[in-house]
């Protein structure tokens, strides 16, 4: 028998020769970060500005700058680190995996620690972590496209060399490390696969031209500004400061910002609701998918499964025996058990196959060894193991035993029709109870070919055995949240079709009957489009039939997720907008296809995922919406000296520290905004929208033009109360820091829960204090004032200012979103 490496010489061995990586990701170091950060406009601008100031002997004023430059680049490097923090997280779970054999036991452990030596077991769709000889394999074929770019898949034998990157299509096997991450054949071409993806979103490409179209307008309306208040002013200098400052309140680049924060927070918060991200940018159609296709087999159900009855033949008669009382009570009740123990894997992982072994105590060793596997293909939903003893030559008698879906071995054990009817009429019995139903059959007299169909011999049928699998406890509860949400559950199954919709009931779906898969595939397009609109539940389905129902529903509008995990489920899932897979008893091939992985197997994560996006996507439109609103107020004031021909109110430093107040805001405020109570009760968002529709961009201009009238307002009673242009400053930037705060907390909910009237968002309350403490140094500390041109004001001035600032939370109330 073979039993793999012990603990001790795996771990040696791990120390010896490194972990089992190809690539390492290359290091980004802090400078090039911070490089990065700098080299966006609003720094470069304020840069220049900072430069003038120098040149022109200004010490003071471009030391200050340049220290409240030095603040906002923290901010944003800590802020950017945050994502990556959270990123970084993402790919460390979702590293792959690896099953082995070490001291005899089969072991789950991460695809980096496997080393030369170790026993992989191998299985159908698992990704070969690295290279290795097959040493125990009875069939398996093996998908190198990956390597050598060829779509076909390889047949492997006994002792032929399998390769890190591949993936096993049919069949299982044991195979001996031979070459580990650099060593590997992968590694050898410098192969390297990151899981997290970073592909930009159509979301961020538009934007993103967005902020290039702007750009472009606002150099166009700054450049002519400048030439005006030089030509016509004779304000050369302080022109291209008022200029700079006007360039920093249009551009609205804290956009690209939310677009990479919002994601990324967003995809480490799904993770602790189970399911992990694997390209954080599906998260953007997570909230708005609108059908749901899901297996059955442990995503609705617990993938538990326990024999329960046991139906045999005893003179002539058809009896069904509960498994409790088959070992003790029935001979051919037992004789059904040995067999289908006999028809499972060696190496069981199946759930099915290891409740059997669990519960039938049975010494396989005594059979000898499988020489012939025979995998479950889509075309005979079959599997079957050839045994004989290990002294016996291959020319001798060996023993086939079979279990699949009875409609299949009825037809491989060629029974009558009276026959299959009285047997499927116990099927149908035990299915419309929701338990899972699989047919034995054997044949003594098995004759080893290679190779050979396994219809090429006539099986002797020999009874079934039915499972219970219990619906997991949250589902029912799910599939309400879906429902209320607008959203479609529609359930596709391998599974036999009284089962599928018995399961689909018990779950709550409100199915009256199941398609079959050749059905399906035998529909017109017009029919095809029908029954997709209508029917929710779908059996014995097969992978291009699973395709099928993915592209219809697509071609209806709807935003389609698929949950899969299996080889069968790869060409519905990439087809899918959003492709979920199974974290434990998901395929290596379906986890790397999906966009995201269910750690748990759990559509309840799943519905918490969707209920989490849709939080993720609401503030995000909170968060661009108040950008566009605040961006207002201060674009007034940058634009008034053109206007009015009147000295600069706000200086590049008071744009610097702005930006202090408004990054946080948009960004680490509105992302730790929590859900709001309805979230889950309204239809799902339209992708094909922008970002801010019609009513968003109407009310974040309504609320922002409230705020510059609040400005303007206390402007007007500035020049009134007083001729000193520092004085006429401090007040105007008072009353706009304080409509900036107001502005951010005009965009909580509007109608909170009774427990939300008591959150308190943390970092928007420490955003607040904050704002309110940089704000009185700058005034009333003497050095700080000085360098922001600031002057201190009477308690009268200070309560108009912050008075007229608090009033801009009324744009809330006169112009709702």
């Amino acid at each position: 028998m073979i039993r793999g490496l012990s603990t001790q010489e795996a771990h040696r061995r791990l120390v010896l020769y490194g972990p089992n990586v190809l690539v390492a990701e290359p290091v980004v170091t802090v400078w090039e970060k911070v490089k990065a950060i700098i080299g966006q406009p609003m720094f470069a601008l304020l840069l220049t500005a900072a430069a003038i100031y120098l040149v022109l002997g200004e010490l003071e004023d471009g030391v200050a700058l340049l220290f409240v430059v030095l603040a906002v680049v923290v901010l944003t490097y800590v802020q950017g680190q945050k994502s990556q923090n959270a990123l970084q997280a993402l790919r460390d779970m979702a590293q792959p995996f690896a099953i082995v054999l070490r001291d005899g036991d089969v072991l789950k452990v991460a695809a980096k620690d496997v080393v030369l030596g170790d026993v992989l077991c191998l299985m159908e769709g698992q990704q070969i972590a690295a290279d290795a000889r097959l040493v125990q394999v009875a069939y398996m074929e093996v998908d190198e496209s990956l390597l050598t770019g060829e779509s076909a898949t390889v047949c492997k034998l006994s002792a032929e060399k399998v390769l890190a990157g591949t993936c096993v299509i049919r069949g299982e096997g044991l195979a001996r490390v031979i070459g580990t991450g650099q060593r590997s054949a992968m590694g050898k071409i410098g192969a390297s696969l990151l899981r997290i993806s970073y592909i930009t979103s159509p979301l961020q490409k538009q934007t993103e031209r967005l902020i290039q179209n702007l750009a472009k307008v606002v150099l166009l309306i700054c450049t002519v500004m400048w030439l005006v208040q030089g030509w016509v002013h004779g304000h050369w200098l302080s022109g291209f400061l008022a200029a700079i400052v006007l360039a920093m309140s249009l551009l609205p680049e804290e956009y690209a910002v939310v677009l990479s924060m919002f994601p990324a927070l967003g995809a480490k918060r799904l993770s602790t609701e189970g399911v992990l991200t694997t390209n954080i940018h599906a998260i953007e159609t997570l909230g708005a998918c609108t059908v749901i296709c899901t297996d059955k087999t442990g995503t609705l159900t617990q993938n538990q499964m326990s024999p329960e009855i046991v139906v045999v033949e005893r003179q002539q008669h058809i009896e069904q025996i509960q498994f409790q009382d088959a070992l003790v009570s029935s001979d051919t009740a037992n004789e059904v058990l040995r067999v289908a123990i006999l028809a499972s894997s060696a190496q069981p992982f199946d759930a099915m196959e290891l409740s059997l072994r669990e519960r039938v105590n049975m010494d396989t060793a005594a059979w000898g060894k499988i020489i012939q596997s025979f995998p479950i293909r889509a075309e005979l939903r079959v599997t079957a193991q050839a045994w004989c003893p290990n002294q016996i030559d291959k020319s001798q008698s060996i023993f086939l035993a079979a279990k699949g879906a009875p409609e299949d071995v009825m037809e491989l054990c060629q029974l009558t029709a009276k026959s299959k009817l009285q047997w499927m009429t116990q099927v149908d019995q035990m299915a419309e109870n929701g338990l899972r139903v699989i047919a034995v059959a054997q044949c003594e007299q098995y004759q080893f070919l290679t190779p050979q169909r396994l219809a090429d011999h006539k099986l002797e049928w020999v009874g079934l055995i039915a499972f219970r699998d219990p619906i997991r406890e949250e589902i029912p509860a799910a599939l309400r949240a879906c429902e209320q949400a607008g959203i479609r559950v529609v359930v596709i199954t391998g599974d036999y079709p009284k089962t599928a919709l018995a399961i689909a009931q018990q779950a709550g779906l409100n199915a009256k009957d199941c398609v079959l898969g050749d059905k399906l595939e035998a529909l017109t397009l017009l029919e095809l489009a029908e029954c997709v609109r209508t029917q929710s539940v779908y059996a014995r389905v097969s992978p291009w039939a699973k395709l099928k129902i993915v592209q219809a529903l697509q071609a209806q509008g709807e935003v389609v997720a698929m949950v899969g995990d299996g080889v069968n489920d790869v060409i519905a899932l990439q087809a899918a907008d959003v492709a979920v897979a199974m974290g434990m008893r998901g395929t290596d091939v379906a986890r790397r296809t999906a966009a995201l992985i269910l750690l748990n197997d759990n559509f309840g994560a799943l519905v918490r995922g969707i209920r989490l996006g849709r939080s993720i996507f609401v503030n995000m439109q909170k968060s661009m919406s108040y950008l566009l609103a605040v961006h207002l107020p201060i674009a007034g004031l940058a634009v008034w000296p053109m206007l009015f021909n009147t000295p600069s109110v706000l200086l590049p430093l008071h744009m610097a520290c702005l930006e202090l107040f408004i990054d946080p805001a948009c960004s680490v405020v509105f992302e730790n905004e929590p859900a709001h109570a309805t979230v889950m009760q309204v239809p799902p968002r339209d992708v094909r929208g922008a970002v801010l529709g019609q009513s968003q961009i109407h009310t974040a201009l309504g609320r922002g033009l409230f705020a510059l009238a609040m400005v303007a307002l206390s402007y007007v009673y500035a020049i009134h109360h007083t001729s000193d242009l520092m004085l006429q400053r401090t007040i105007v930037f008072v009353t706009l820091v304080v409509g900036n705060m107001m502005l951010m907390t005009s965009y909580r909910q509007h109608s909170p829960t009774r427990g939300e009237y008591f959150f308190i968002n943390p970092r928007m309350l420490w955003l607040s204090l904050g704002a309110v403490c940089v704000t009185g140094l700058a005034v009333y500390w003497p050095v700080a004032a000085n360098a922001f041109k600031f002057a201190p004001i009477s308690l009268e001035a200070m309560s108009v200012a912050v008075g007229l600032g608090a009033f801009s939370a009324l744009g809330r109330y006169l112009v709702k979103g």
